[in-house]
């Protein structure tokens, strides 16, 4: 993410769809009140693959916000879940074989919808956090982040 320049914002993406980018962008300016207007957002899935799975929106997010505020997200971390338009985390299907492969994968913490229910805590080998809104995601990765930074929707 750059300081848009021109005036003009560009939204590129690259592995996932255009217009479900502008989507996430929109709602992560309306309901969390984060300032991208005036940002250029880049979002690129590596290896060249494409997706059109639902279930990376919740990370895309966490991309952006990652960016906004200059904060890594954690290296043994997966991100899952579908965003709603009011910033709420659904639930995303086949979950038992995505947690499975990600632990195969040496991934231990699991940000996951809470309507998903994998409860809190302890999951197979990892730490599962549970979240209903993108809000509660970032303050999970975040938790020094001010309120101003991560209102509650």
């Amino acid at each position: 993410m750059t300081k848009a320049s021109f005036g003009v914002t560009r939204r590129k993406a690259q592995g996932i769809d255009y217009n479900r980018l502008s989507l996430l962008a929109a709602v992560l300016e309306k309901k969390l009140r984060l300032r991208l207007f005036d940002k250029d957002v880049f979002v690129n899935v590596v290896g060249g693959m494409k997706t059109d799975d639902p279930a990376v929106d919740l990370a895309v997010c966490v991309a952006i916000g990652s960016s906004l505020y200059d904060r890594p997200v954690p290296t043994d971390t997966v991100v899952l879940g579908e965003v709603g338009l009011a910033a709420e985390v659904r639930s995303v299907s086949h979950l038992t074989p995505r947690l499975s492969e990600a632990r195969k994968l040496g991934f231990r913490r699991f940000l996951l919808p809470r309507s998903n229910s994998a409860p809190a805590g302890q999951k197979g080998g990892g730490v599962a956090i549970a979240v209903a809104g993108v809000s509660g995601a970032f303050r999970a990765l975040w938790p020094d982040l001010s309120s101003d930074a991560v209102p509650r929707p």
